[in-house]
This record gives structure tokens, C-alpha cells and sequence, in this order.
């Protein structure tokens, strides 16, 4: 995306001082290039933020010297850097992670706290994190059972269970056997999601491993792995971790040792606040939210329950390849990452919802800044709170100095504990609302998950289980000529329609800021074309159109405007719009095919079920008229009925019953729901058949009445 820029060997500075060449070597595998350039600086070889971070965690192992993000991005080139590097006094002792003696127990992380409370209020799979691995080939199954076992054996985290002991400390204990076993279910393939929702279940914290696995095998040579941890033992890295290491014990490849564990973070993580090394952190925080704390408002569709329930949902869209080259040429004009300027439009989008100048935004950190942490299998991450106040007279040149600037400190300042920030201030989360933030900024620039064992073909998949932790998360997934767009958000509180209305806003806000990035912040303008046109046309037209509509017009109308609203309950079963709406679609599409037209009958005869509903709006959607048919009439009296009315169709729900002269459809029958789920178009009018009565009939036979689809 960014232009290239091609300069000769001549003009390339080179490597010179020892502090240089030690750099050089880390740049270059960090950032797989085979030169490195001492007049550019990190953004030039195409580093942000997080990069940065790893870069530091590097400079401090290899070099041994402190270095804060801030100075990382802001250097004006790696020479200039290491310059820093080789006048900085060291205002910090570099704290080493010491290795523990093994004990019946030990101490949590605050993360694993706060997890652990929060699984105890609610018993559901808030915290679980699944997956699947598609595989096709000849799996050895014996050989991946034992890759896993490897790998409980080698990361104690998955041998890990905690316990509250009396005086109410929640504390790890390690299990020293490893007993894995690695289930295979045979499975058909119209049964997978069934399997897989079965399979995602809540964890019992008491009980290790906090690691489920399951092999589905669909045919002789193809599978599905499911796979799903706790997130108290484990985080995104944890996830990658752990797929790199079983693709290198199923393939023969040798692991290096582990030198330090979760356990031995922990005990570091506790010295270092204890002793004070973070007290400078500490105080950066506290300063940072000395005032009352913020919370956004954000205008709901319904109240907040009073007992939070996580549910949610998640809509996607992507930044067009022009807007996102306009984004990386605006980031690399501010000398920043297209990190803090998509960072800066939410802020934006927030303000312009709110009506609010003061926003907490949480960012998730990787938090693994020791080298050796690297290959540990365990919850770091830490959620960073940032804290912007705004001004709708800035500039947005304005708003994203400040932005980097405050970004900047509050990386320097990662290591602080986001529950000790909390703990501090004093603040009580409840079941509804969290205490400090409840929206969340993602940017996640990793690799995305793969996994080659040997000659198989593999694809590896995360399991949407349709939780939203807060009220709204959005996450950005730089591709390599775009950016990915997700937003995440809970379904108790919002409509689905309106996080696609404030989806479109945010790209409005990109669009606006990229075009014009000295525009005033309260000139910038959210609203789509749609709603401008709602607002100068629709809302001030005061005409009543009378126009009629068939049912399905008005079912799929209803569908738009509350897609997630409940629209059948049948028993136990609770069936929302859009969900009917995909089924009815299947069915019409199918009905369709089998030459259903305008005015086509098409007979129904099933029990009371949510298929019923779906069977008669399929008719209605595919052009034809129903015809109910009880199927505890008799027998001769329904094959009248059939034979009278003309119709040559007929939808059931079991194979017991038999017609003669007549084509039966199971509407349970395989494929049958497998077509588009899309509406079709509409060919009726309102002259048409909507349905075919039979009344009892006063000389015993049944007397034959045709409604038209006509409203009156």
C-alpha cells in the first residue's frame, strides 16, 4: 500500500557501532528484511506500535537497556536511536523472572482474579476460547493424540486448576499426571454445528485440564479438531503457541526447552508491585483517572438488563483499497501507525454518538515483555485504558497528537495490572456495567492462525459463540490491501440495525478525515446519504401512501426493521425473524424449482410446529396458495380435498402418509432447507390466490373457497 521507495547500495547507511549491528540483527528478524537502512526508522520498514513493543522487549534482552515506546516510534532514525540507547541511564533495574519451587499451590495473576470471579457469577462459555482445524488426508490419529499429550506434559498451564482456599485467596494448583485422551466421534456432516455446539461448553475451574479436544471424523480421510481453552490459562498468543507446537511434534520437529512458566510470571508480576518497581506506573494511572471516571452513554434500543447476559453478535465490512492507502499516507504524514489514526475516528464516532468530550477506550496489549515469555502458555493480556478528552473546535491534526502522545505513555505504562488500576481507584464493576471502560479498540495485527501437519491439508477456524464481553468492541484486521472491520456488540442492548447504521458512520468518519485532515471535528459529518434523504424527503413528507402489499412484502419489511426480535415460540424453541425469514427463503427457492408459479396450490399438511409457519410463507413467497389439510382427516377425505382444489404439491413433515396422484415434499427431508436464504422477488399481485378453504359442507361434502391476497 505505501509507495515504494527504491534507493541504491550507495545511499543505504549502514550498520557501524556495535550497539548498531546488535540492532540490525534483531530488525531483521523481527521484520524479515535483508538490509537494514540506519537513516529510516521503524515506520519506514513498516512497523507500528506493536511492533514497537516486541522491538523493545528485544533491545532489552539483547542489549539490556530500558527503552519506551514513545522514544521508539518518535526517533528520527535508527542511528538516532541507538544514540539513545547508548547515552540512556538505566532509571530502572530490569527485574529477572526467577524460577519457583514447586509447592501444593500457588498465587493467581490479577487477570486470573478477575476471571475467576467472573466465572463463578455466571455459569456460561463467556471466557471460553474455541476453535476447529479442518483436515483432509491421511491423519494419524495415534501420532496427534500423542502431540497433545506432549503438550500438556510440556506447558503447565493446561495441567493448571485454582481453588479458593478459606481466607478466601484464589490460588493455582498444578497436576502432575497427564491422563489425556483424545475423543473421536464419527459424524455426519449435516450433524456438524449440532457437534460443535455441543462440544462448547462451560469449563469447571476446579477441574484440569482447562483444555478440551475433540476429533470429528466425517469420511475414511476427512476430519474436524475442535479445540477450546479457558482464557484464565490462556490468550490469543497462548492460541498460536500452541498451534505452532503440535504442528512440530506431529511433524518430528524438536521443541526447545521451556525455561520459565506461568506460574513463575505470576510470582514476578507480585514481586514487582510489592517492591515498588512499578510505583512510577502506578501513579501514571492513578493521575490519569484522579477525577470522576467517565462512562459512556451510549443511546440504546432497550434498557440494560439488570443481570448482564453476554450475549451478542458481530457485523463485519472492509475499508476499500483507496481509503486504505489514505489512512497508512495520513498515518505516515502525523510520523505515526494507521493504529492511531483509526484509533482517533472512533474516539470521533463515540463523541458524535454521546454528545461526549471525555472517553475511555480499553486497548488489549500482548503484555509479554520478557523474551521468555514468548513460548508460555497463559493469560498476559492486559487491557489498557485510554483516556481521551476532546474538543469538537480541534482540528483533527490536533486530535491525533493527542492520541499518539497519550497512546504512547499509556504503552510505556503497560506493565501496571488493569485490575490493580481498578483495585485502586476503588472501583466496583456489577453484572451490567464495567467499572472503567465498556467499549474496546482491537487492533490485531498478528499473523493469522495456520497449521501444516505434514502432508495433510489444513484450515484452521475460530468458533463463534456469540458473546459480546462489552457493549460495543471494534476490531481492525489490517489485509494487504485493506483493512477488516468487525463490531462486535451485545444483543441486550442494541438492534442489529443500528450497528450497521454506526458502522456506515464509522466509515464516514475515515472518509471524511482522510479527505480533508484539517477539518474542524464538529464539521465532521457521520450521517449516510440514506438517512439525509430520510430526513429531507420521508420524515417531511406528510402524503399517506395506501398502497397495498402482499404478506410476504410485509413479513420481509418486518424482517429488516427487527431482525433479532422473537417471531415464533414454539414450546422450548424461540425462533427470531431473520432466522424464519432464511428458512422461508430456502423452502420458496426450492418450491420454485419444483414449478411452483403464480396461483400454484400447494397443499399443507402437518401437526402444529415452527415448520408449519415456514411451510405456508415459503408458498406464499414461491407465488402459490395453500391449501391446510388436518392430517388426522380421513383419508378419502383429504385425497378430495387434493384432488378438487388441483393441487399437485403437497408439503408434509413425516413420510407416514401417502397420496395418490401427487408429488410429496418432507420439509425435513435433506437438502431441502440448503437453498439461498435471500428474498426472492415478489411475481404476485393482489389478485391473486392467497388460499384454498374447505368448509364442513351442508351435503357432506367439503365446499371449496378461494381467499385473493386483496387487503381490506
Amino acid at each position: 500500500l505505501p509507495d515504494i521507495k527504491i534507493k541504491s547500495k550507495e545511499c543505504i547507511q549502514k550498520a557501524n557501532t556495535e550497539t548498531e549491528k546488535v540492532l540490525e540483527n534483531i530488525l531483521k528478524k523481527m521484520l524479515n528484511v535483508k538490509e537494514v537502512d540506519f537513516s529510516e526508522n521503524l515506520l519506514a520498514l513498516g512497523g507500528d506500535s506493536l511492533t514497537a513493543i516486541s522491538l523493545n522487549v528485544q533491545i532489552s534482552k539483547e542489549i539490556g537497556t530500558d527503552i519506551s515506546i514513545k522514544e521508539l516510534m518518535e526517533t528520527k532514525n535508527f542511528a538516532e536511536l541507538c544514540n539513545v540507547i547508548d547515552n540512556k541511564q538505566k532509571l530502572n533495574k530490569i527485574s529477572l523472572i526467577k524460577k519457583i519451587e514447586d509447592n501444593e499451590y500457588y498465587i493467581t495473576s490479577s487477570a486470573q482474579k478477575r476471571i475467576y470471579m467472573a466465572s463463578q457469577m455466571s455459569n456460561n462459555v463467556v471466557y471460553n476460547m474455541p476453535g476447529k482445524i479442518q483436515i483432509k488426508g491421511n491423519l494419524d490419529v495415534s501420532k496427534l493424540e500423542n502431540a497433545f499429550k506432549e503438550l500438556i506434559s510440556r506447558h503447565e498451564s493446561l495441567r493448571t486448576y485454582f481453588e479458593m482456599l478459606r481466607n478466601g485467596e484464589i490460588v493455582q494448583k498444578i497436576k502432575t499426571n497427564n491422563e489425556f485422551k483424545l475423543p473421536i466421534i464419527k459424524c455426519d456432516e449435516i450433524n456438524i454445528e449440532s457437534k460443535i455446539k455441543n462440544f462448547v461448553k462451560p469449563f469447571k475451574l476446579s477441574e484440569a485440564p482447562l483444555l478440551r479436544v475433540q476429533l470429528l471424523q466425517l469420511k475414511k480421510n476427512k476430519f474436524i479438531l475442535l479445540f477450546d481453552m479457558h482464557h484464565i490459562i490462556s490468550d490469543g498468543t497462548s492460541i498460536q503457541i500452541l498451534m505452532k507446537e503440535l504442528e512440530d511434534i506431529y511433524n518430528g520437529n524438536k521443541l526447545k526447552n521451556i525455561k520459565i512458566t506461568y506460574k513463575d510470571y505470576t510470582y514476578w508480576e507480585d514481586e514487582n508491585i510489592e517492591q515498588g518497581n512499578l510505583k512510577k506506573q502506578e501513579e501514571f494511572w492513578l493521575n490519569q483517572f484522579s477525577d470522576e471516571v467517565p462512562l459512556l452513554s451510549m443511546p440504546l434500543d432497550f434498557k440494560r438488563p439488570e443481570v448482564k447476559s453476554f450475549k451478542g453478535d458481530t457485523i463485519s465490512t472492509s475499508v476499500d483499497r483507496e481509503m486504505s492507502k489514505n489512512i497508512i499516507k495520513l498515518a505516515n504524514k502525523y510520523n505515526t501507525t494507521p493504529y492511531i489514526i483509526l484509533l482517533s475516528a472512533y474516539y470521533i464516532l463515540l463523541s458524535k454518538y454521546t454528545n461526549q468530550s471525555d472517553i475511555v477506550i480499553a486497548s488489549p496489549i500482548i503484555n509479554r515483555q520478557k523474551e521468555e515469555l514468548n513460548s508460555v502458555i497463559g493469560m498476559f493480556v492486559n487491557n489498557i485504558p485510554i483516556r481521551i478528552k476532546t474538543d469538537d473546535r480541534l482540528i483533527f491534526d490536533d486530535l491525533v497528537s493527542n492520541v499518539k502522545n497519550l497512546s504512547l505513555k499509556c504503552f510505556d505504562n503497560q506493565s501496571y495490572p488493569f485490575d490493580k488500576i481498578v483495585q485502586k481507584l476503588n472501583l466496583n464493576s456489577n453484572n451490567q456495567v464495567n467499572s472503567l471502560f465498556n467499549t474496546m479498540f482491537v487492533y490485531q495485527n498478528n499473523e493469522n492462525l495456520t497449521i501444516s501437519l505434514n502432508e495433510l491439508e489444513t484450515k484452521i477456524d475460530i468458533i463463534d459463540i456469540n458473546i459480546s464481553k462489552f457493549d460495543l468492541t471494534l476490531q481492525i484486521k489490517p489485509q494487504k490491501e485493506s483493512f477488516d472491520i468487525y463490531i462486535e456488540y451485545s444483543t441486550d442492548l442494541f438492534r442489529r440495525e443500528t450497528i450497521q447504521y454506526l458502522k456506515e458512520h464509522y466509515i464516514n468518519v475515515l472518509k471524511e478525515i482522510t479527505t480533508n485532515p484539517k477539518i474542524i471535528l464538529k464539521d465532521i459529518d457521520i450521517m449516510t446519504n440514506e438517512e439525509k434523504n430520510k430526513i429531507l424527503y420521508q420524515f417531511n413528507n406528510t402524503k399517506i401512501n395506501y398502497e397495498n402489499k402482499t404478506i410476504q412484502e410485509l413479513f420481509e419489511e418486518h424482517v429488516e426493521r427487527k431482525p433479532n426480535a422473537t417471531a415464533l415460540i414454539f414450546e422450548d424453541e424461540k425462533i427470531k425473524y431473520d432466522d424464519l425469514n432464511k428458512k422461508t427463503n430456502s423452502l420458496a427457492a426450492y418450491l420454485r424449482e419444483e414449478g411452483v408459479t403464480r396461483n400454484s396450490i400447494v397443499g399443507l399438511s402437518m401437526k402444529r410446529s415452527p415448520e408449519l409457519i415456514v411451510g405456508l410463507l415459503a408458498i406464499l413467497k414461491a407465488g402459490g396458495a395453500y391449501l391446510p389439510i388436518d392430517p388426522l382427516l380421513p383419508q378419502d377425505r383429504k385425497e378430495y380435498m387434493i384432488e378438487s382444489s388441483g393441487c399437485k404439491l403437497l408439503l408434509v413433515d413425516n413420510n407416514k402418509n401417502t397420496y395418490k396422484d401427487i408429488k410429496t415434499i418432507n420439509i425435513k427431508g435433506k437438502n431441502i432447507l440448503s437453498n439461498s436464504t435471500r428474498n426472492i422477488p415478489n411475481i404476485n399481485s393482489e389478485s391473486d390466490l392467497f388460499g384454498v378453504l374447505f368448509t364442513s359442507g351442508s351435503t357432506g361434502k367439503p365446499k371449496c373457497a378461494a381467499l385473493t391476497r386483496k387487503r381490506t
